[in-house]
């Protein structure tokens, strides 16, 4: 179902405006999971950072 065109052009906006902030926020993400020091500790550390909203759906990380 196609958005309103002036929602979707507001969304494109914010994507746009939001592109740096949300690779930045994705490097930290992919340096935490190189963190781990075995496989008991990574799903510990994943679960700890979704608990605690630090990790955001996987929609909104892979929408462009």
């Amino acid at each position: 179902m196609p958005l309103n065109a002036t929602i979707e052009a507001v969304t494109k906006r914010i994507r746009r405006r939001s592109a740096d902030e949300r690779a930045r926020y994705l490097e930290r993400v992919e340096a935490a999971l190189y963190l781990g020091v075995c496989d008991k500790i990574v799903p510990g550390m994943l679960i700890g950072a979704l608990r605690f909203g630090h990790l955001p759906d996987r929609g909104r990380v892979r929408s462009n």
